[in-house]
């Protein structure tokens, strides 16, 4: 009888993995299929949304509006604007 070979336990360790990991994506892909076939995801329709922040940008990726609190607004943003700020201010409360 050949003595323990730690490489090739290494070996059939990984491979079983492997396989494994494989199996399961291959499986979790072929249900995520499966349960979403034949809806349409172009319209969303939801009771209550929470968020921090909206960003509405063009096609092309510029930022068109952000709807937002203070504190989520980014930097880059509040130093390029120039004058008054130009956002809408509600009133706490």
């Amino acid at each position: 009888m050949k003595p323990f070979n730690a490489t090739h336990f290494l070996v059939y360790y990984s491979a079983v993995v492997t396989a494994a990991f494989v199996f399961t994506v291959w499986h979790g892909v072929k249900m995520e299929a499966a349960q979403t076939a034949g809806r349409d995801w172009s319209h969303a329709d939801f009771d209550q949304l929470t968020v921090h922040r909206i960003n509405i940008v063009e096609p092309d990726g510029t930022p068109r509006m952000i709807i937002r609190t203070g504190r989520c607004f980014p930097a880059s943003f509040r130093t390029e604007r120039k004058g008054r700020d130009q956002t809408a201010r509600i009133p706490p409360g």
